[in-house]
């Protein structure tokens, strides 16, 4: 085993994090509708009827994720940085990055005739602005060994996950560049519950 020299900068796929997917929440002990029959899936298999259930709560959810999706996509002014479905809350909060369009905030009343609590919030920071400080700060540590650079589902900053060499030039370097990221308002933290990333080649 040895430290890997190349710095992990992950990005989270999903609406969680950039709006390409859902997280849903369902509610845990959602009643079933005595009408509600087994459901036959897509590889054969039947669903319960708790499960056809829990799919058809979840349905105005993911209708309405595609459609924030879809505006995000054809928008000019910004982008859905993250994406929150709680079914069992009713509600779907979104950060958004940049100018919000009129569309996503006509869809906040669409939303509503659904008995769904539509929620948008603003981003501090661009995805894009995000990953290149995340680049920034892994180049800027000299032995970045094991070290990963994470964004914050919020886009408010990066959270990071030390390298494993602990010397003096690494930690320098690193706490260098995480004040001026700081300076310019991106929100740096640091996770020491995770382990470094170890490159088993």
């Amino acid at each position: 085993m040895r430290a890997s020299r190349v710095v992990a900068v992950t990005v989270a796929v999903g609406l969680m994090l950039w709006g390409s997917s859902a997280a849903f929440a369902a509610p845990p002990s959602a009643g079933v509708p005595a009408d509600i029959k087994e459901t036959p899936s897509e590889d054969g298999s039947k669903l319960t009827p708790e499960e056809a259930a829990r799919q058809a709560a979840q349905e105005p959810y993911s209708a309405l994720a595609n459609q924030v999706s879809q505006i995000s996509a054809q928008s000019d002014s910004g982008h859905v940085v993250s994406g929150k479905i709680e079914v069992s809350a009713k509600r779907y909060a979104v950060t958004w990055a940049g100018e919000v369009p009129r569309e996503l905030a006509d869809l906040v009343a669409v939303a509503g005739d659904q008995g769904i609590n539509l929620e948008i919030a603003r981003s501090a920071h661009s995805r894009e602005d995000l990953l290149a400080a995340a680049m920034e700060l892994a180049q800027a540590v000299p032995d970045f060994a094991g070290m990963s650079v994470s964004l914050e589902e919020d886009g408010s900053g990066l959270i990071v996950t030390p390298p494993v060499r602990n010397d003096e030039s690494s930690k320098e370097a690193l706490a260098s560049s995480v004040e001026k990221l700081r300076t310019r308002g991106i929100a740096v933290t640091f996770d020491t519950t995770k382990p470094p990333a170890i490159d088993a080649g």
